[in-house]
């Protein structure tokens, strides 16, 4: 895959740890080889503490995370304009790392 693409992964602390085992398998190199190259996720903000510990798995487990621009939000059923103007676009790439000898 070139892109992995999920949104509302993370809405609890139970699922930051599937959450990064999912990424790992998706994102990260296999026998030397890339599997991907980024995941596109859209990511509704809960709670300060879990947000920080998927940023912090996030990071522990190799990948960089950049806050992409938000299109503003077409209306989507019933959900309140400002619940959509609270998600969050990311991008999530394998950290890169120098190949020196």
């Amino acid at each position: 895959f070139d892109l992995v693409i999920g949104a509302d992964l993370v809405y609890s602390f139970a699922a930051v740890e599937p959450f990064m085992a999912a990424l790992t398998a998706l994102l990260q190199e296999r026998n030397g080889k890339k599997v991907c190259g980024r995941m596109i996720y859209a990511h509704f903000p809960r709670y300060p503490n879990l947000d920080a510990a998927m940023h912090q798995a996030l990071s522990s487990a190799g990948f960089d995370v950049q806050v992409t621009t938000m299109p503003k939000a077409a209306k989507v059923g019933n959900i309140p304009e400002e619940a959509m103007s609270r998600v969050q676009l990311l991008e999530i790439r394998p950290q890169e790392t120098s190949m020196e000898t």
